[in-house]
């Protein structure tokens, strides 16, 4: 698994975020947003942030959208 790969989110559940799509991030920073927005991490001095796939699983079983790629693509 690569640092540079790019994680975007293609599809959302919610009406009011389709005109933005998609959404790119750098590994790193998908895993903060994810972290942030859906487990509050940041609440929590103790929390254990997910790894990229159980985030991307978590994500889809939401109804997100979530494609990888590496960045040298």
């Amino acid at each position: 698994m690569s640092n540079d790969e790019i994680i975007t989110v293609t599809k959302s559940p919610h009406i009011e975020d389709k005109d933005s799509l998609p959404w790119s991030y750098e590994k790193s920073k998908f895993l903060g947003w994810y972290d942030e927005v859906f487990q509050e991490g940041y609440k929590n001095p103790d929390y254990t942030p997910q790894s990229l796939i159980a985030a991307i699983s978590h994500l889809r079983k939401l109804g997100y959208g979530v494609k990888r790629r590496s960045g040298n693509e």
